[in-house]
């Protein structure tokens, strides 16, 4: 799967981010008696990188150190090669020297690093984003910059590469944004290995992602496993290799990679080839690689060029390719591309067609973000058959696939990056308690945490995950960088006791009985939150309201880290850049004490012609604190970008911060502009806009609120605005509440609506009965209540996120149109009872041979009961 990552430096008081896909795997090697020297984003101790405690802040000085055989272990956080903006100043790997990244911290062994894979990608990212975070112009001209003299003893492990721009034409400084292997010059040789890595959005006029410079009678062939290559473009007129560029005598290795969205102006928009006259040869070896969506003016994929005297014949074996370009795939200049066991477009020419090569006409992968086989794929057990994890022609493959899934399900292997799996499940279970095989496929055996159900690896026909009550943490460790992650197509239930077989069948989740779900970000010392998750729920681009979370408490979370890492304790939804989106559909959750400097419980990020509008439906937000902005939810529409949340039947109660005690809307050159209706906001605070701060001095923040109830959030403070107001109709607001413009309907007060300082139900004599707006319909606010009590008890609707008056005890109303006995007919899920009075909106029918029995029947001009054989409606009960 793609899934998002995040990068991004502070710059005033905005923030901007980077957004990119990344897919990562694992694989462990094991721990020789060598020196560790180790590296964090900030020193401690002597900061002299001989132990965790004594942990270096210096990536360089601790490879610079180090001897063959040492390794260097680097814990999650961004590092960059220079503190300044020198652009020539990069990274440099050293032979015989391995350097890990994604580590906690803690650990004793190279086994206990959390695994790096699709779910939880590496927590450590080299960046060249040294200048302005608002342009990729003054970054570092390479990431990396290796010097001859490396073999594959020079090993580079757990690490996402990204931000660099070799757009200077000075000297080497236009190719390899991410990484130059320099191995240029007679005898000279820069080969080294990477492993586990993710090469995302970097640029350069060549080679944006990775440049292998054999040229000059030199040799840079180095083995690339389990990699990613993701957005990187090669720039300017003629630009050319969108993610490799290999020259002279370069024939690197690549099995298990992923070639996604790379473009070049020129050539070779994923890999360009050429060799050097006079005896050069630049030839890779791609083994099970997958490619999707490549694009250049030659050769989406591969543009290849040789000559007389030199050898261009790149190899694939086991790959995949889709939507490269079709005919445009490749391109060969005096070159020949052989292929074998691949799978191609049939409209793709250019190779040499050895054995086992497939056409397809429909996609062979998951998704247009996915690389992943779909089901039926063509590609599902149809590699070179002689392939085994141990051998393998031009190398073996290993046991796992990208994702670090068995290889060779089935008895063959797949072709491409991913191997398919056969156990495919619509519904997946979790339990805490559970005790069986853990196979996530019954209650029985239910997984008994929620991360083994998101990181299921055969998720082809997954829509459902049931979560039984308990708390559920993202981590066992104490990584505070991992999440929870929320997916397209895919409802997670919460709640539940752990025999349902029907959703029906699960316990009411309302404000009166929450959830018995928790997500809680309490992963360390319980005394303290300092060390609780950053994001109980971090959701990458890409989410739709086909993303659903539904019935849980979401707590504990405190992002106060750098940046990323300080908005959003509970979510996080991330939609930044441009076609972006992630704006899943959030239901009957309950957001507590999450802490964050923006955003406590809700960060939803619509940056740079991004979109981050979520859709919340009966969701409490209760004592959540933002240090800056937004105690409880921040809404961030910045440089042309979206951030406008629908929100209906919700409550902000006692949430606090400097700025927007409930809300922070900030439009920063963008929009942020959420639609409320129907919510409650009560005893919220802050010294600026006790419920909602609302910025627009360079944009648009016009919020729109309706039907809501609003007291004790600051009197004449409730609303902060600059270049901002809020459009109200037909709310209730305190005497002294300004900032907003007002519609028909509204309603003032001197005295509290609500029933209690600690309820945001209404209270018998409260104005906002039957007051709220008349044109709303079942279909603008829905059926029921915060509470689960039907909505239009008497006629017309109230204002607030509580209908007064109605309850499941003596007043029953049809919902919809149905069977008598089918409780989903009725309001609470209720069939009505000898004591109930029924109000019917509905047609309801009374099936044969059944007896019903109530104390009172009301109709309203559309209800109506009818008949079956034998059916009989008795009153008076």
């Amino acid at each position: 799967m793609i899934y998002g990552y995040r990068y991004a430096d502070r710059c005033s008081s905005h923030r901007y981010w980077l957004l990119t896909g990344l897919v990562i795997s694992l694989t462990t090697f094991p721990l020789l008696a060598q020196t560790i020297r180790y590296v964090k984003p900030t020193a401690s101790g002597s900061g002299n990188g001989s132990s965790w405690a004594n942990a270096s802040a210096n990536l360089q000085a601790m490879i610079n150190a180090s001897i063959s055989g040492n390794q260097v272990w680097v814990t999650g956080g961004a590092y960059k090669p220079t503190s300044t903006t020198a652009r020539t100043i990069s990274f440099a790997m050293k032979n015989g020297v391995a350097i890990y990244g994604g580590f906690v911290g803690t650990e004793t062994t190279l086994a206990q690093r959390p695994a790096i894979n699709s779910t939880t990608p590496s927590s450590t990212t080299l960046s060249g984003e040294i200048g302005s975070p608002s342009s990729t112009t003054d970054n570092s001209f390479h990431v990396i910059n290796n010097p001859a003299g490396l073999t594959t003893t020079a090993t580079l492990d757990g690490f996402i590469i990204t931000g660099g721009n070799a757009n200077s034409f000075s000297g080497l400084d236009n190719v390899g944004g991410g990484l130059l292997n320099n191995g240029a010059g007679s005898g000279n040789v820069c080969s080294p290995t990477i492993r586990q890595c993710v090469f995302v959005a970097n640029q350069g006029v060549y080679g944006a992602a990775i440049n292998n410079d054999g040229s000059s009678s030199g040799l840079s062939s180095p083995v690339v496993t389990n990699c990613v290559f993701l957005s990187n473009t090669a720039t300017n007129a003629g630009g050319s290799g969108g993610a490799l560029l290999n020259s002279g005598t370069s024939s690197p290795l690549l099995t298990n990679c992923v070639f996604q969205g790379n473009t070049a102006s020129g050539a070779g928009g994923a890999i360009y080839n050429v060799a050097s006259v006079g005896g050069g040869s630049s030839s890779p070896r791609l083994i099970n690689c997958s490619f999707q969506d490549n694009m250049a003016g030659s050769g989406g994929v591969m543009y290849n060029i040789g000559s007389p005297s030199s050898t261009c014949s790149p190899v694939l074996i086991n790959c995949v390719l889709w939507n490269n370009g079709g005919a445009n795939t490749f391109v060969n200049i005096s070159a020949t591309l052989s292929a074998s066991y691949t799978l191609f477009e049939a409209t793709v020419t250019g190779y040499t067609n050895l054995t086992g090569n497939m056409t397809s006409v429909t996609t062979p992968f998951g998704s247009p973000t996915s690389t992943q086989l779909a089901s039926g794929s063509p590609a599902i057990n149809a590699g070179d058959p002689t392939t085994t994890p141990t051998t393998g022609a031009p190398a073996a493959v290993g046991f796992t696939d990208l994702a670090g899934n068995t290889r060779f399900v089935g008895g063959r292997i797949d072709m491409g990056a991913y191997e398919s799996c056969t156990l495919i499940a619509p519904r997946l279970y979790v339990r805490a308690s559970a005790s069986g095989a853990n196979t996530g496929l019954s209650w029985a055996d239910a997984f008994t945490d929620l991360q083994s159900a998101l990181s299921y690896y055969c998720s082809g026909n997954l829509n459902e995950i049931w979560v039984a009550g308990g708390t559920y943490k993202p981590t066992s460790t104490t990584a505070r960088t991992i999440s929870f992650a929320m997916k397209n197509d895919v409802a997670i239930y919460g709640g539940f006791a752990g025999t349902e077989t029907t959703l029906a069948q699960r316990p009411a989740i309302n404000a009166t009985t929450p959830s018995s779900a928790t997500l809680s970000g309490e992963i360390g010392s319980p005394s303290s939150t300092t060390d609780n998750s950053y994001h109980v729920i971090s959701n990458p681009p890409g989410l739709t309201t086909t993303a659903i979370l539904d019935g849980f408490v979401i707590t504990a979370g405190f992002a106060n880290g750098l940046y990323p890492n300080d908005a959003g304790g509970g979510i996080v939804n991330n939609g930044s850049l441009s076609g972006n989106e992630c704006s899943p559909l959030i239901r009957s959750c309950t957001f507590m004490a999450n802490q964050a400097r923006f955003g406590g419980a809700i960060d939803n990020e619509g940056q740079m012609g991004g979109t981050s509008s979520p859709v919340l439906i009966n969701c409490v937000f209760l004592g959540n604190n933002a240090a800056n902005k937004g105690g409880a939810m921040f809404n961030y529409g910045q440089s042309l970008g979206n951030s406008s949340p629908r929100l209906t039947n919700c409550v902000f109660q006692n949430n606090t911060a400097p700025q927007g005690g409930a809300m922070y809307n900030d439009a920063v050159s963008g929009t942020s502009s959420p639609v409320m209706t129907n919510c409650a906001f009560q005893n919220n605070i802050a010294p600026q806009g006790g419920a909602m701060y609302n910025d627009a001095v360079s944009g648009t923040s016009s919020p729109v609120m309706t039907n809501c109830v609003l007291w004790n959030n600051g009197g004449t403070n409730t609303f902060y605005t600059l270049g901002a107001m809020v459009t109200a109709n037909y709310n209730l607001f305190e005497t002294t509440v300004i900032g907003y413009t007002s519609g028909p309907g509204n309603l003032t007060t001197t005295t509290t609506p609500f029933a209690s300082t600690t309820s945001t139900k209404l209270a018998p004599t409260s104005p906002a009965i039957n007051t709220g707006d008349p044109t709303s319909t079942i279909a603008t606010v829905g059926t029921t209540d915060l509470g689960g009590n039907p909505r239009f008890a008497q006629g017309r609707i109230d204002m607030g996120a509580f209908e007064w008056g109605t309850t499941c005890q003596g007043l029953v109303t049809s919902l919809k149109a149905g069977s008598w006995n089918d409780p989903t007919v009725w309001a609470c899920n209720v069939v009505p009872m000898t004591s109930d009075i029924v109000q019917l909106n509905h047609v309801v029918t009374l099936p044969s041979s059944y007896t019903a029995q109530i104390q009172t029947l009301r109709n309203s001009n559309t209800g109506k009961v009818t008949y079956q054989n034998g059916a009989k409606l008795r009153l008076g009960f």
